[in-house]
């Protein structure tokens, strides 16, 4: 039995082979031909196109306005005069000492230069200092550069120039030993 099942299998198979030979070759699947179409490039939106840069316009013989400025009106010397204020530490003929200094606070609102001249009475021996003039001027004389103790004339001289507009003037002592501090 088992040699006829062999055999019948056997036979299943010589038939399969040649009814599978005398069968039509397969066929390939059939698949279209690739089609060829021309490439046509999508025109940019503006944003990505560049821009030539913008022509600028050469400039213009038009003048342009420039403000012009009022001339500060000018004062006569006894508007200057009284706009000139001297403050300062030296009462009349005061004792000052060789490490003492002596201050001026000038109030000066013209432009003109102030001269400040310390002059010692019997030698006439002169200590000159210029200082433009502004609104508010501070002066300040360490003793310890005059030459010699004695009595001493200072003077505040407001100018125009080389001329003397208006003066305020005074005297101290410049001692080896001053007197002690004077009340104020």
């Amino acid at each position: 039995m088992t040699r006829t099942l062999f055999r019948a299998a056997a036979c299943a198979a010589a038939l399969l082979f040649v009814v599978s030979a005398c069968a039509a070759p397969p066929v390939p699947p059939t698949t279209p031909a690739p089609t060829v179409t021309a490439l046509v490039r999508a025109t940019l939106p503006p944003t990505w196109t560049p821009t030539p840069p913008p022509t600028v316009a050469p400039p213009t013989a038009l003048p342009s306005p420039t403000p012009t400025r009022t001339p500060a009106p000018t004062l006569s010397a006894a508007e200057r005069c009284a706009n000139f204020v001297v403050n300062s530490n030296i009462k009349h003929l005061r004792s000052f000492g060789r490490g003492d200094q002596i201050a001026f606070l000038v109030n000066a609102s013209t432009p003109d230069g102030i001269r400040l001249t310390v002059r010692q009475r019997f030698s006439g021996e002169n200590l000159n200092a210029d200082v433009p003039g502004g609104s508010l001027v501070g002066l300040q004389l360490p003793l310890k550069r005059l030459s010699a103790y004695g009595l001493y004339d200072w003077t505040l001289t407001l100018r125009d120039g080389e001329t003397a507009v208006c003066t305020v003037s005074g005297a101290f002592i410049y001692r080896a030993n001053p007197f002690p501090p004077q009340a104020d």
